[in-house]
């Protein structure tokens, strides 16, 4: 079981950089995946996706891609990724400060995601760094989803 949890977490990782068709991460995520930034909870594959799609569309970096550094898998089967993020930041190449998420899998399909507001600030910038503007943050991503809604074949 920990090799294909670890598989899919694996298999995950393009989806966050747009690199595949997100319609095609409904094989890996949950319908009712919880999706948990510090301490702020989401629920629903669409809002990930839709907050996949913000991060992607941030301009301060082009060419948005993660490097894999390690994939631990805890005893109770949870799978932690860690690595940093990577794009062109002023036609330099440019990596983040170290990333990490967990994610709770069940029956092949990701159910639950822990991650931290500091794994945003390479991409949303400074204002991850305190509560406060991750508030702001979610506050324009809530505006931002209003604008950009989902569309079919776009998930």
């Amino acid at each position: 079981m920990s090799k294909q949890n670890k598989h899919i977490v694996e298999c995950l990782l393009p989806f966050l950089v747009e690199k595949q068709d997100l319609a095609l991460a409904c094989t890996l995520i949950s319908p009712d995946v919880i999706s948990h930034l510090d301490q702020y909870t989401a629920h629903g594959r669409e809002v990930w996706m839709q907050w996949v799609r913000f991060i992607n569309s941030r301009r301060s970096v082009r060419l948005l891609d993660t490097t894999e550094e390690e994939i631990v898998i805890t005893p109770d089967e949870r799978v932690t990724a860690s690595g940093r993020w990577k794009g062109l930041r002023k036609g330099e190449v440019a990596f983040s400060d170290p990333i990490s998420a967990t994610y709770k899998i069940e029956d092949g399909k990701i159910v639950e995601i822990w991650t931290k507001r500091t794994n945003y600030t390479f991409v949303l910038g400074p204002l991850m760094q305190s509560h406060l503007g991750v508030a702001g943050i979610l506050l324009f991503f809530k505006l931002w989803c209003l604008f950009h809604p989902m569309r079919a074949g776009k998930k």
